[in-house]
């Protein structure tokens, strides 16, 4: 689900919430759906600033049990910009008895919403279902990768235990609360710190508008930069590396965006961190108006300051003068 500026504040996480007809009146998303099957609906904006709703809609003709369509709420309050990581995600075998009768594990929603955000899924010999609909919701929701725990240095551990007895392992989840060890963890600045993965090709023989269109219509795809640089090529040959960055859970999908609407036949790929610094936005009045400006801060201490373009160029165009002129203003309006 999207959110705001990469921060959580306060999220509804819901499914279920089925419609009579079988119908998605007042969502966004497939409005085509066949009886019977369970639908995950993207996207659907939500009464909070900084989230958006995950909805599964069955298409019954009658409401569905609450087994199979429950309706499900969630709150959750994440202070700061907590970084989320998850275990692969392992599913048990065998059935769950839905509307329609038995249903082979895992189930249809939990498929639905796992798939629909490129979670991968893999089965162990348990026969009982380990991850439900609602569970598959909030680490699809909030983690931004899966697989072992690399780095991390445990600071408090909870557990939460399911009241039946697995044949194979424990009915336990666990919650590890962690720092990362190495050079972020020895930071003495109060940076925000993330990871990006970096895709990168070379190509010869992309025309200039294929290669202005693929930068807009990738960006606009949720990329986080896109940009290319002149280099040169084997036999001589004048081309450009090709550069986008993304969040590491969006990698696969950016790189298939490369291979299909560029002439690339292969992408490099990388995983590199960042620091970055904390970030306000600030409104300051100055002759031409009020303009927004943001400021980077770093342990405290303001070190960089941007007025806002759009606003500046506005208003320079309102006042006729200089670009420059506004984007000055801009700064001298901010105290010291």
């Amino acid at each position: 689900l999207k959110v705001d500026n990469g921060v959580v504040h306060r999220v509804k996480v819901s499914y279920g919430d089925c419609s009579s007809d079988g119908t998605l009146e007042g969502f966004g998303g497939d409005k085509s759906l066949v009886e019977g099957k369970v639908y995950l609906v993207d996207r659907v904006p939500a009464p909070y600033s900084s989230g958006s709703r995950l909805v599964v809609k069955n298409a019954l003709g009658e409401d569905p049990p609450q087994e199979e369509c429950a309706k499900v709420e969630k709150d959750f309050d994440l202070l700061g910009r907590p970084r989320v990581l998850a275990s692969g995600i392992t599913e048990g075998t065998g059935f769950v008895r839905c509307a329609h009768g038995r249903f082979p594990v895992p189930a249809p929603a939990t498929l639905e919403i796992l798939g629909g955000r490129g979670v991968p899924i893999q089965q162990c010999e348990e026969p009982h279902e380990l991850v439900t609909p609602t569970g598959a919701a909030l680490v699809a929701e909030f983690a931004e990768s899966f697989g072992p725990m690399r780095d991390l240095i445990a600071r408090r551990v909870g557990y939460g235990l399911g009241t039946r007895d697995n044949k194979t392992r424990p009915n336990v989840l666990r919650a590890v609360l962690a720092d990362a060890a190495g050079p972020e963890a020895a930071s003495e600045h109060d940076w925000d710190t993330d990871t990006v993965a970096v895709l990168e090709t070379n190509l010869d023989d992309i025309s200039g508008e294929a290669l202005g269109h693929f930068m807009e219509t990738t960006l606009a795809a949720g990329a986080l930069d896109v940009f290319h640089t002149p280099i040169q090529m084997k036999k001589q040959r004048p081309g450009v590396l090709l550069t986008v960055l993304c969040a590491a859970a969006d990698a696969d999908r950016f790189t298939v965006r490369i291979l299909k609407h560029t002439s690339a036949f292969g992408v490099r790929r990388s995983v590199l961190e960042r620091r970055k610094l904390k970030r306000e936005f600030v409104t300051v009045k100055t002759e031409f108006g009020d303009i927004s400006v943001k400021l980077g801060l770093l342990d405290g201490e303001r070190i960089q300051a941007a007025p806002e373009f759009d606003a500046c160029k506005a208003k320079a165009i309102q006042a006729g003068v200089p670009l420059r002129t506004v984007y000055d203003a801009a700064l001298r309006a901010l105290p010291t």
